[in-house]
């Protein structure tokens, strides 16, 4: 699935307002992208790295077109739920 431009914006927007976390794992990488009340990377054992080293040069929208989705971790109320592609996801916000 292709991301849109203001893919990125409606997730932190819903992050925001449901006081939630995603992780978006992804095939090519063991690095992650964090989302919560702001767009992070973390490496393999969830700790918070600095950007260009987990991604180097590439903003965040391009790390969702340039690698491909493995799973995405949804934290919020106390639980844990898995995603295993984008539209699924999306169908949750």
């Amino acid at each position: 699935m292709m991301v849109g431009a203001n893919f990125l914006d409606k997730v932190l927007d819903w992050t925001r307002r449901t006081n939630s976390l995603v992780e978006f794992f992804f095939n090519e990488t063991p690095y992650r992208v964090r989302i919560d009340k702001f767009i992070r990377a973390e490496d393999a054992s969830g700790n918070i790295v600095p950007w260009s080293k987990a991604f180097g040069t590439k903003k965040p929208i391009d790390v969702f077109v340039t690698f491909h989705v493995k799973r995405i971790l949804v934290k919020r109320d106390g639980k844990e739920e898995n995603y295993s592609n984008l539209e699924e996801f999306l169908k949750l916000i």
